[in-house]
């Protein structure tokens, strides 16, 4: 069985599927991130007996489309086909600690651990080196109050960046309120307020 048959009853993929424009990727990292989840949950194997290897070179681009797919199905094989989007959060949730935990990760976390401002500058920074497709927007609402704007968007916001958000946040023990909100399945904005 094809991995996208594997999910695409338990989630919206081929509707976001048929809406990522053609050009859009996203770096070999981003596949590599998801492989390690995998590898955590000792379930790498069982994924590469069942869909095949999916070994991405770091720092080239792949399609955005190959990376979803892989996304859901790996969220489906931690889970299960019915809790995927539990397994999409665990997976964002858990890379965010991960990277917190690598020598680069702790260096960035000495540098911007207390001040979430910095924090999410710094996200809109490395999403653009990874992704190169739609963008974020932060937004100032007060001096403890922050908005994270969503554009074109084709990965799921709330289960996948919500969760990211909030691993990220925990790593550098800062414990804001988060509330999400989507106007479409591809926009909208995550509300930080600590």
């Amino acid at each position: 069985m094809h991995a996208l048959d594997f999910v695409a009853p338990h989630c919206d993929i081929r509707q976001r599927l048929h809406h990522v424009p053609a050009g859009a990727q996203v770096r070999g990292v981003m596949f590599r991130s998801v492989g390690q989840a995998l590898q955590a949950a000792d379930k790498l194997d069982k994924y590469e007996r069942q869909f095949g290897s999916l070994g991405r070179d770091s720092i080239a681009f792949y399609p955005l489309a190959d990376y979803m797919v892989y996304l859901a199905s790996a969220s489906a094989v931690i889970a299960s086909p019915e809790r995927l989007y539990e397994g999409m959060a665990a997976i964002a949730h858990d890379n965010a600690q991960f990277v917190s935990s690598s020598l680069l990760g702790q260096a960035l976390i000495s540098t911007l651990a207390s001040d979430p401002l910095r924090l999410l500058e710094q996200g809109i920074a490395m999403r653009r080196q990874m992704l190169d497709y739609g963008r974020w927007q932060l937004v100032h609402h007060g001096p403890r109050d922050l908005e994270m704007r969503y554009f074109d968007e084709y990965v799921w916001i709330e289960e996948s960046h919500a969760h990211a958000a909030a691993g990220t946040f925990n790593a550098c023990r800062i414990k804001p309120r988060m509330n999400t909100v989507l106007l479409t399945p591809y926009s909208g904005s995550t509300r930080f307020q600590w």
